[in-house]
């Protein structure tokens, strides 16, 4: 079943025309580097926006997880949740200079419906899970 599940992740990841898809390690288990250090709130404490944010930034989306990092060639990629983890692991250590932290909002702009609302809820959730596994702070920032 876990190989399925990883197959079925490479094929999502690696298929969908205008996403990137990044190195993806095989193991559902998989750590970040223990190079990158503890999050460091004195190198981004002052960042205000989103366009000045240096480590991955995270928009929680009804159909997947953006994930959004200068250190992708195309700068940005959307996963599904289950993809998550093996993502951000797959990143450089260079992706974060400010340590175990990433920025993260809901999607501000949305269709209001009640299945849509629920789908961003439960990636929402997956998103806390992820990164409290990876031991990554969340610096939450208000929706567009």
């Amino acid at each position: 079943m876990r190989t399925l599940v990883v197959i079925a992740t490479a094929v999502f990841l690696t298929s969908d025309v205008g996403r990137e898809s990044v190195q993806v390690p095989s193991s559902s288990k998989a750590q970040l580097s223990t190079s990158i250090p503890a999050a460091q709130p004195q190198k981004y404490s002052s960042v205000r926006d989103a366009a000045s944010w240096l480590n991955p930034y995270i928009v929680v989306r009804s159909e997947g997880i953006e994930i959004i990092s200068k250190e992708m060639p195309s700068g940005r990629t959307t996963v599904a949740p289950e993809a998550l983890r093996a993502s951000l692991v797959g990143l450089p250590v260079r992706a974060w200079p400010y340590g175990r932290v990433v920025a993260a909002q809901d999607n501000g702009v949305r269709s209001g419906t009640k299945k849509e609302d629920a789908t961003i809820r439960r990636n929402h959730q997956t998103v806390e899970s992820v990164l409290r596994a990876l031991h990554v702070e969340v610096n939450w920032w208000p929706s567009a």
